[in-house]
């Protein structure tokens, strides 16, 4: 049978008023449904746009509490090392500074967790002091690896005849090491005020 002809059958269709009414009736809860469905489908899709938004910016809050490691990619691509990121909240620095020296106290937060557990030495890697006018007078003087245990190492940065005054240390990272494993740059952003 072709389009014309179905339409010509489905006119010759006689129906009574009652059940036109009917037939319009369930029409209508069908589409009731329809777009009772279609809200909850909405609904559904609101909560797990939520979801995934809150647990995406809870993922993202605890990135930016603790560290992480990651990859040290030479140029062709090739992982040739790893290193450790965002550890500001994870170590506690002081300074103490006298006539003759620096002293800065390192300190783990959890000396218990990785990767803090697993090394004996630690030096500042870069870092500067800077005066109360923001003019750098040290900037990444070699220093040497201090033993670290129990959490806690102290270094001594070289002294460069500062002149008494207020200044601050600011820490970009240091250099972590075992024996028998691969150096390892824990980075973070310290910032130590301290006067000579």
């Amino acid at each position: 049978m072709d389009y014309e002809n179905l339409k010509i059958s489905a006119r010759k269709i006689v129906m009574s008023d009652e059940t036109k009414e009917e037939l319009i009736k369930n029409c209508e809860k069908m589409m009731a449904v329809k777009n009772m469905n279609k809200q909850k489908n909405i609904v559904k899709r609101i909560i797990v746009t939520a979801a995934v938004s809150v647990c995406l910016g809870c993922t993202a809050a605890g990135a930016a509490y603790h560290g992480f490691f990651k990859d040290i990619i030479r140029y062709d691509g090739t992982v040739v090392g790893t290193k450790y990121e965002q550890a500001t909240n994870e170590i506690k620095v002081s300074v103490m500074a006298d006539a003759e020296k620096i002293t800065v106290v390192v300190e783990a937060v959890d000396p218990s967790a990785f990767p803090y557990a697993a090394f004996d030495s630690l030096k500042l890697n870069d870092y500067k002091i800077v005066d109360s006018n923001g003019k750098t007078v040290i900037d990444s003087l070699p220093t040497e690896m201090s033993d670290y245990a129990d959490g806690k190492a102290e270094m001594t940065v070289p002294y460069q005849n500062l002149d008494n005054g207020d200044y601050t240390l600011i820490i970009k990272s240091f250099t972590a090491a075992s024996k028998g494993d691969q150096p390892l740059v824990i980075s973070g952003e310290w910032e130590i005020a301290f006067t000579v």
